[in-house]
């Protein structure tokens, strides 16, 4: 399957320096107690706990319904914001809410000032996190030279971030051709899309299909569907899966939205689409124009209707 770094939302993060050693509650002769945490700081933990249960109950959550629920849980993550300030939690709180408007506000509105403020918290616990979100916050805004930098500097320092780095060079390449664009097919037979004579090839990257990803191929082909003469292929690159159960999976999309898979069905299958490819994140996407150029990566099902027409 593809070599990818799965990035979801909730990513509930938890660092072994996130939890601060708890003070000697044992009195002697010669030592007072310290005292008990006051009510803010206990207001804030009780605050923090309970948002990272529901965060993390969404994972059992069907693909549908734990998407609404995460969208529709960012004013409880603002007010969480607001308990937790001037607490110790303060920080992680602060991530939480950054990395919610990056992924469901599509103006991307205060992202930057909730990481500055982030950045100028004493304590270092989830910078290096949110120095990430940055990278990928810049290139939304197509910040390449900017992104690329901070790139650098944060895979630098912490190597399990280096997938920055292959998503700037994405962000890069826009404009420019690309090589393979096909594989083996559902059959086993070498298909390749840009063969055909026609308009924009949507690749969407999954590394293997399950119910999460065959969820995330509908909203990409609901998408398409939803654009009137929308003259684009849906193409799904998978790295392993079930061809019976893909087939299932699809025959429900009645649209009339063209769509291609291919499929790995060996080891060396999977890494020659995994090296042709090198996807940064599971469930990226790439567009490719009618003079197959790179026209956008990354793009969100709510992103394909405003990149075909630019």
């Amino acid at each position: 399957m593809f070599i990818v770094l799965v990035m979801l939302l909730p990513v509930v993060l938890l660092f072994s320096g996130c939890v601060e050693s708890r003070p000697s509650t044992t009195s002697t002769r010669n030592s007072i107690d310290p005292p008990p945490p006051d009510a803010r700081a206990r207001q804030a933990e009780a605050a923090i706990a309970d948002l990272e249960r529901t965060l993390e109950s969404f994972r059992a959550l069907p693909p549908a319904q734990g998407l609404e629920q995460q969208r529709a849980i960012g004013p409880r993550v603002d007010a969480t914001v607001g308990m937790c300030a001037g607490t110790r939690f303060e920080n992680k709180a602060v991530y939480y809410q950054a990395q919610w408007h990056f992924n469901f506000d599509d103006s991307c509105a205060g992202v930057d000032a909730m990481l500055d403020r982030l950045e100028g918290l004493e304590k270092p616990i989830f910078k290096q996190n949110g120095r990430a979100l940055r990278v990928q916050v810049q290139l939304r805004q197509g910040r390449l030279i900017t992104a690329r930098a901070k790139a650098e500097q944060v895979a630098g320092d912490v190597p399990e971030f280096a997938f920055l780095l292959d998503l700037v060079r994405w962000h890069e390449r826009v404009g420019g051709v690309i090589d393979a664009t096909g594989g083996p097919g559902l059959d086993g037979q070498h298909i390749d899309p840009q063969a055909d004579v026609e308009g924009h090839l949507l690749y969407l990257l999954v590394s293997v299909w399950n119910e999460r990803n065959a969820f995330v191929a509908r909203r990409y082909y609901e998408a398409l569907s939803a654009i009137p003469g929308a003259d684009c292929r849906l193409v799904l690159v998978i790295g392993d899966g079930d061809p019976r159960r893909i087939r299932d999976d699809l025959a429900p999309l009645t649209g009339s939205v063209p769509t291609t898979v291919i499929l790995s069905r060996s080891l060396a299958e999977a890494q020659a689409l995994n090296d042709a490819w090198k996807p940064p994140l599971d469930g990226f996407t790439v567009l490719l124009g009618p003079q197959r150029r790179i026209t956008a990566v990354e793009l969100r099902p709510g992103d394909v209707a405003r990149a075909l027409t630019h």
